[in-house]
């Protein structure tokens, strides 16, 4: 699943979002610093990266998460390397119905949608999530299976 990025920035235009010498300047600069792209919508639109989010939800069905409020499963999160997800700051954060939903906080990063996509297949759902939860849980389930494997390794000492 990725966005069209000209329906994406032909819906900014339309509903007044931003203006073309405004999204000239922000396409630049994504492209000079490859930042989070919604970071920089939201400098340049003068909205805030919620309201980019909310933009994306309205026009494009791309619904948000709020990674505070759900634990990802471990297990799916797994089937990615830790360095890829952190990197693209994405998440395998759960599965219904066979299908496999991340939670990404760029929903430009087609690189690293396709990279994902070699691990976890085809069939997935994507939702906005903060870049801070997303690293957040990112953080934790990396803890947590630290913790797992230390704690596995003192009983295999121990019998």
């Amino acid at each position: 699943m990725s966005l069209n990025k000209i329906e994406i920035i032909n819906k900014l235009l339309e509903t007044g979002t931003i203006d073309k010498t405004t999204l000239s300047k922000a396409i630049s600069a994504c492209k000079e610093k490859k930042p989070i792209t919604l970071k920089i919508l939201a400098d340049y639109s003068g909205m805030t990266v919620s309201k980019i989010r909310l933009f994306f939800e309205e026009y494009f069905d791309l619904p948000i998460i709020d990674l505070d409020d759900i634990v990802p499963n471990p297990d799916l999160a797994k089937l990615v390397p830790m360095e890829i997800s952190k990197i693209h700051c994405m998440i395998p954060a759960f599965k219904i119905v066979g299908k496999t939903h991340l939670a990404i906080s760029n929903p430009f990063d087609e690189e690293g949608l396709k990279k994902i996509n070699k691990y976890i297949g085809d069939n997935f759902g994507v939702f906005l999530a903060p870049e801070d939860q997303v690293i957040k849980a990112l953080d934790n389930l990396y803890r947590r299976s630290q913790f797992v494997s230390v704690y596995d390794k003192t009983i295999l000492h121990f019998t």
